[in-house]
């Protein structure tokens, strides 16, 4: 994480990035991770570490398996006020990929083991990165200008909830058997009652959020037949989507669930963005990867920056209505779209829409 604000470097010694205790999981269960309430949190950088062995031969990982598997993440204070969610870790697995510049960082699928037995642990990394990220290459050399600011707003409470679904579900034919899964936090915070903190407060400190939503009614239509609202009430700066087929899955075969999109602004009657979904793909893997990244390794994801199509920080949706603004695809098949658009409620000085 980059430390850098406009009135110059924060002191290393006002950052705190110390990794908490690795926490065991438990299926089919909300699992809790208090975070420290000590400052203002820019990012959480994460390890989900599964232990795991097969059963058989040769065990068929599921696509996507341990981010399907999480089937909701956030992070709530004690007013229920939300800095984070998701409703299918998928969509953090992409935007960690997307944020890093590499897929490595959480792999689609566990490696697979061979022979019967053969027990090994699997690390797959994440960040919720707070700041105006992912930026092409990986590049987060940038401000901080977000976060949640704890002891100054009187927080009484921070949690990191998480929920996975039944573990044998990481494969394809129940032949994976997880030992165990436990997940790691490290809270990059800038300190209370330092100059550091004192600077960065200052400057404005933005508020994130974090809103997801399944589209469920995709299906072949016309040319930019399938029409979908976007959220009220907030900043838009990105949007995640995935686009998976009847069965929940990716696959193989790049738009053939969607092949174009287009944002258009009912209100004043223009499309400032509409392309063909694939080519707009290519040109997200030219600008956002470059660790020999390949094409199939994030078929049918897609990522929106808000700031190229409307200028400043991105979409402002406060004050607008449901329908003013609206994603518009071309569906080819039945299937269901994944959204994650991530934002601002209350803005520093950088971000003022």
């Amino acid at each position: 994480m980059t430390t850098r604000t406009p009135d110059g470097l924060l002191l290393a010694s006002d950052i705190r990035q110390t990794p908490g205790a690795a926490q065991a999981m438990v299926a089919n269960a909300d699992n809790s991770i208090d975070l420290p309430r000590v400052g203002t949190i820019l990012a959480i950088h994460g390890q989900i570490a599964v232990n795991h062995d097969n059963d058989a031969a040769a065990d068929t990982p599921e696509e996507d398996g341990l981010g399907r598997l999480i089937t909701a993440i956030n992070i709530r204070d004690g007013s229920t006020k939300s800095y984070f969610s998701t409703n299918d870790g998928r969509l953090l697995q992409y935007l960690t990929q997307f944020t890093e510049g590499r897929t490595a960082v959480w792999p689609s699928t566990l490696a697979t083991v061979t022979g019967g037995g053969g027990a090994r642990t699997e690390n797959f990394n994440f960040i919720i990165d707070f700041q105006d990220t992912p930026t092409p290459g990986g590049n987060r050399g940038i401000n901080p200008e977000a976060g949640i600011v704890t002891r100054e707003n009187n927080i009484t409470e921070l949690k990191f909830q998480i929920r996975f679904g039944t573990f044998g579900n990481l494969s394809t034919a129940g032949d994976l058997t997880v030992n165990s899964i436990t997940v790691t936090l490290t809270p990059i915070i800038v300190l209370s009652h330092t100059q550091s903190h004192a600077r960065l407060l200052a400057n404005g400190v933005a508020q994130p959020v974090f809103q997801t939503k399944t589209e469920a009614d995709v299906v072949a239509s016309g040319a930019s037949g399938l029409e979908f609202n976007l959220p009220n009430g907030f900043l838009i700066s990105k949007t995640l989507l995935i686009a998976v087929d009847g069965s929940n899955d990716r696959g193989t075969v790049d738009a053939d669930i969607v092949s174009s999109i287009a944002y258009e602004d009912k209100l004043s009657g223009v499309t400032p963005f509409q392309t063909d979904w694939t080519n707009y793909r290519r040109s997200l893997q030219s600008s956002y990867f470059g660790d020999g990244t390949t094409f199939a390794d994030w078929t049918n994801v897609a990522l929106i920056d808000w700031a190229a199509i409307k200028g400043g920080n991105g979409l402002l949706r406060k004050g607008r209505q449901p329908g003013d603004d609206v994603l518009k695809f071309t569906g080819e098949a039945a299937g269901d779209l994944l959204l994650m658009h991530k934002g601002y409620v209350s803005y520093g000085r950088a971000f003022r829409g």
